[in-house]
């Protein structure tokens, strides 16, 4: 019994390297590829409240700050948003699009039950 503990033993400390060998550092990492889009010059602030790093007070804060100055002219304006630094623009900013309005029409509408917080 002691002789397949070791056994087990060794053969783990020789196949571990193995295991690890990838590079886990998050900055080598490939990009996920953001599959959900907010135009920022939506009005519902759930939309935004789905981001990462995003969450209720920052989305409302976002769509009222947009409505103040009749919208956002850039993604990049976003850091005028109490709540947004430039780390937590880089984490949204793959889930962003910035339309004219006349390309609304395509942004789906949302479920009235994700809107009764408005």
């Amino acid at each position: 019994m002691f002789g397949i503990a070791i056994t087990a033993s060794v053969l783990m400390l020789f196949t571990m390297p193995f295991y690890f060998s990838g590079s886990t550092d998050v900055d080598t990492q490939m990009p996920l590829e953001a599959r959900y889009r907010v135009d920022i010059n939506c009005p519902h602030w759930a939309e935004f409240a789905n981001l990462p790093a995003i969450g209720e007070k920052t989305a409302k804060a976002i769509v009222e700050h947009g409505q103040e100055i009749d919208g956002f002219g850039s993604i990049d304006q976003l850091l005028e948003v109490k709540g947004i630094g430039a780390k937590t623009l880089a984490k949204i900013q793959p889930f962003l699009v910035h339309t004219n309005e006349n390309d609304l029409t395509q942004q789906r509408e949302l479920p009235k039950n994700l809107l009764s917080g408005d």
